[in-house]
């Protein structure tokens, strides 16, 4: 699982209380790098997320079909990955119409995030369908958090099912 984080985008999806945040604190703690989140996973890397941050100097597709491309300065060390905790509430489905509009610059960030700064965005919400599709549309790979239990206050054990594909994570397949 530390390795799907690594390698690409993840979305980690479930119900309440089935783990979501468990899975990415473990992911993060374990990974031991500076890391930008709405959640503080650990205090020693923790950078606080900013939305504004994630701009790509206000650049979109426009941008790149005119060549008229801002100056953009990644504001992270490289490698510093992006943790979004209950996207849904972010970048909420229901509001695709506006987020298009208002946001537009958020999708090239992260189609671009490893180009600008060796990074990945990872998401976590309860339901795939209720993240922008947008942004659900960037992600590699798809954990189906089933269950967690936390034994004597540090054990953990949790049951995932790992998805490559959207539509079967959406499904539960």
């Amino acid at each position: 699982i530390i390795r799907m984080f690594e390698d690409g985008n993840v979305c980690v999806v479930g119900l309440r209380g089935r783990g979501k945040d468990m899975l990415m604190s473990n992911v993060v703690v374990r990974r031991s790098i500076p890391y930008v989140s709405n959640v503080c996973y650990d205090l020693q890397h923790h950078i606080e997320f900013n939305p504004s941050d994630f701009s790509c100097g206000g650049n979109s597709y426009k941008n790149f079909i005119e060549k008229s491309v801002n100056k953009y300065v990644y504001p992270f060390p490289d490698g510093t990955d992006l943790y979004l905790s209950d996207c849904g509430v972010y970048y909420p489905s229901q509001y695709c119409n506006e987020l298009n509009r208002d946001y537009k610059h958020v999708p090239t960030y992260m189609a671009l995030s490893r180009h600008l700064g060796q990074a990945n965005v990872h998401t976590n919400c309860q339901n795939l369908n209720r993240i922008w599709d947008k942004l659900r549309e960037q992600s590699d790979q798809y954990i189906s958090c089933i269950w967690c239990k936390v034994f004597f206050g540090k054990i953990v054990l949790q049951k995932v099912i790992i998805y490559d594909n959207a539509d079967s994570c959406q499904g539960r397949v």
